[in-house]
């Protein structure tokens, strides 16, 4: 699915200047004693892999025209603490976070000007965490979730688009 996603938007466009990883799965809101395996997993697939997937995808076209900006979005799931009760997708988002930079290192000192970067916009309303604040495990691990949904707190989708702009127009 991915390598034909790419390549219908090569034959749309010529090229790929830009991936944004942007994919997110928090379906597994559990401790780890209580967790199903296989929703945690999924979270962990979607997350992490698909955008490994997406990368490796995209990466011989940028690297045959030595540009373009890959941006992996973290959602701050797990890259600067624990997850309580979102282990699958504080882990996949840290480890997205570690993939991000290593990506990174690498092009380096493969001497590609493709440049990659892993964004933390923090919390942002989306269908996501206002399914997360419906959960029971949510209201006893993450009341905060459904608190700042409440009082209208964290950030709109739109100021997440406004910033990768402005990330883009510096990296340009």
């Amino acid at each position: 699915q991915v390598e034909q996603m790419v390549q219908q938007s090569l034959a749309q466009f010529g090229q790929i200047d830009l991936l944004f990883n942007n994919a997110g799965s928090f379906r597994s809101v559990a401790p780890v004693w209580e967790v199903d395996p296989e929703t945690w997993w999924q979270d962990v697939t979607t997350n992490l892999y698909g955008s490994l997937l997406c990368c490796r995808a995209v990466l011989p076209h940028m690297r045959a025209r030595n540009t373009g900006v890959i941006i992996n979005m973290d959602g701050g799931g797990g890259a600067h603490g624990p997850n309580i009760a979102g282990s699958g997708y504080g882990c996949s988002k840290a480890a997205l976070l570690r993939l991000s930079e290593g990506l990174a290192r690498e092009l380096e000192i493969d001497g590609s000007a493709v440049l990659v970067f892993c964004i933390n916009p923090g919390f942002v309303r989306t269908e996501m965490t206002e399914y997360i604040a419906s959960t029971p495990a949510c209201l006893q691990w993450q009341g905060f979730v459904k608190e700042w949904i409440e009082k209208g707190l964290g950030k709109q989708p739109w100021d997440c688009a406004k910033a990768t702009m402005k990330l883009l127009a510096i990296a340009s």
